[in-house]
């Protein structure tokens, strides 16, 4: 359920960031992307790298939660992220 609701938020979220978004905006999402390819690209990850390439990408999402103007949306999200983030953790430390 919390990754539906995540869907939902996320998508219109990125819809109001696309519009709100600086220039300053676009840099920071792109600094947080090439860190992502980064450690995404890193061969045979430490569990440690793992969790990093997944802290960068929630916080991605919670910078463009941010970027949408929308206070509401922001804190919602933020929550459900939370939610997210712990399963998602769970799951990697199991199949670790």
């Amino acid at each position: 359920e919390a990754f539906d609701i995540r869907e939902l938020l996320d998508g219109h979220a990125t819809e109001l960031a696309a519009t709100a978004a600086t220039d300053k905006d676009k840099a920071r999402l792109r600094a947080m992307l090439a860190e992502c390819e980064r450690l995404a690209a890193i061969p045979d990850r430490t569990t440690r790298e793992k969790f990093q390439e997944l802290e960068v990408g929630i916080d991605l999402h919670r910078v463009i939660a941010e970027i949408s103007g929308n206070a509401m949306l922001h804190g919602m999200l933020c929550g459900i992220l939370d939610k997210c983030q712990h399963y998602v953790w769970t799951e990697l430390l199991w199949l670790d």
